[in-house]
């Protein structure tokens, strides 16, 4: 695939250069732009002393380290691209909970944690994470991230927090980056499958399930409201 870099240093990629997981993605969030359906949570609760310089520069390197996390992902002409921001500042803010009581503690986490989760982001704009440190004593903290699917899964996420500890332990102790650069990006393997899965591969994997769902029973789904004057 071709890489194509603006006069301002953005790389944006000819189409299509979508994995077929984010193409899905990003046709769902043009019919629920303001949905935070695809938004995923994390909590991580540090306990010891926490040097946060070094927590936020792990989390900055990881994200200067992987290009999907500085995507966006515009339209053209109605037509999904993906641009890369060659450089993103990461904020980490800080709430400060240590003078709250602890039962106080753990229902105001709970209500930031949800009102982050439920806010969604918009995929023209990076970044599509972010990440917020509440400290709810010198050496107990929570760190919640919100990122959106079409930049994370589960499988990227058991990557990246081994990359965060290995990281932290270097920072934390003056240590330089012990990771190898990575010799290929998200793109590359989306470029790879989008490669692949056209022609003969292509009409074998639609022949395989017209075949196994041909006289398949419609799905009767249950639903949270009524269905009732809607056309079967």
């Amino acid at each position: 695939h071709t890489r194509l870099r603006t006069v301002t240093g953005v790389q944006t990629y000819a189409l299509p250069i979508f994995s077929f997981g984010q193409e899905r993605l990003w046709q769902i969030e043009q019919l629920h732009s303001s949905s935070a359906v695809h938004n995923l949570r994390a909590v991580f609760r540090l306990s010891g002393p926490l040097d946060y310089s070094a927590l936020k520069a792990s989390l900055q390197a990881i994200v200067d380290r992987h290009e999907t996390l500085r995507s966006r992902f515009p339209a053209v002409d109605g037509q999904p691209v993906v641009v890369i921001e060659p450089q993103l500042t990461l904020e980490l803010p800080v709430v400060d909970l240590s003078t709250l009581s602890a039962e106080a503690q753990e229902e105001t986490v709970r209500s930031i944690a949800v009102t982050e989760v439920q806010t969604p982001f918009d995929l023209e704009t990076a970044p599509l994470i972010r990440y917020k440190l509440l400290k709810l004593a010198p050496e107990q903290h929570v760190l919640l991230r919100t990122v959106h699917h079409i930049i994370n899964d589960v499988w990227t996420d058991t990557v990246r927090l081994r990359e965060l500890a290995q990281l932290y332990n270097a920072f934390s102790t003056g240590q330089p980056s012990p990771l190898e650069p990575l010799p290929i990006q998200y793109v590359d393997f989306a470029a790879a499958q989008r490669q692949w899965l056209q022609g003969a591969v292509l009409d074998a994997q639609l022949n395989y399930w017209k075949d196994h769902l041909t006289g398949a029973s419609p799905l009767r789904l249950p639903t949270d409201y009524s269905l009732s004057g809607v056309p079967s």
